[in-house]
C-alpha cells in the first residue's frame, strides 16, 4: 500500500483508454497498467453495504501506531455494523445489543445514525443521531450494547438505525 502522499485521493478512473492497434509489449504493458489502476481505484472505494453483521468496508485507516518507516506502513481495515434500534425512548435510556465481539484490540472510529417518524405513510420528520440542540439525543456504546438517551418524548421516531465503524488492531 502506498502512503497517503502517493495515493490519488480523488480515486477517479479515466473514462477512456487508448491502446495500440496491435498486440505487442506496449499493448500488454498499457493493458496491465489500466487493470492495475482499476483494481487500485475499486479497492480504495468504500463499499456501500450496510449490514447488521460485521462487514469489512474496503476502507483503510491510518497506519498502526508506532510505524516508523513509510516502506513498512500497515494500514488497518475498517469494519461496519448496523444496529436496527427500533423506536426511540420517551425521556429515558434504551439499550440494544450490537453483537460486536469487542476486545482490547477493538477501537471505535465512528458511531452515527438516524431516526425517522414515518407518520401515516410518509416521513414526517427525521433526526440525525446523535442530535445536539433543544431536546438532545445521546448515543453511546459499551462492550454489549448501543445506548440512546433522549431528553424528550421521541417515541414517534420508530425507525432508527445506528451505524458503528471500528478497527481491530
Amino acid at each position: 500500500m502506498s502512503t497517503s502522499s502517493e495515493v490519488d485521493l480523488t480515486n477517479a478512473l479515466p473514462q477512456s483508454y487508448i491502446l495500440p492497434d496491435q498486440f505487442d509489449p506496449i499493448y500488454t504493458n498499457r493493458l496491465i497498467q489500466y487493470l492495475e489502476d482499476m483494481g487500485s481505484a475499486v479497492n480504495l472505494k468504500e463499499n456501500g453495504f450496510y449490514f447488521t453483521e460485521e462487514t469489512p468496508i474496503s476502507t483503510t485507516f491510518v497506519p498502526n501506531y508506532g510505524t516508523t518507516s513509510s516502506a513498512n506502513v500497515e494500514f488497518r481495515t475498517l469494519f461496519r455494523t448496523v444496529v436496527d434500534f427500533g423506536a426511540l425512548p420517551n425521556s429515558t435510556t434504551k439499550s440494544v445489543a450490537h453483537g460486536i465481539s469487542t476486545t482490547e484490540d477493538f477501537k471505535i472510529i465512528k458511531i452515527s445514525g438516524a431516526s425517522t417518524d414515518p407518520g401515516a405513510s410518509t416521513i414526517t420528520a427525521a433526526l440525525p443521531l446523535p442530535y445536539v440542540g433543544t431536546n438532545s439525543i445521546y448515543v453511546d456504546m459499551d462492550a454489549t450494547n448501543v445506548t440512546v438517551t433522549t431528553t424528550s418524548n421521541r417515541t414517534s421516531f420508530t425507525e432508527t438505525f445506528i451505524i458503528i465503524e471500528y478497527i481491530k488492531i
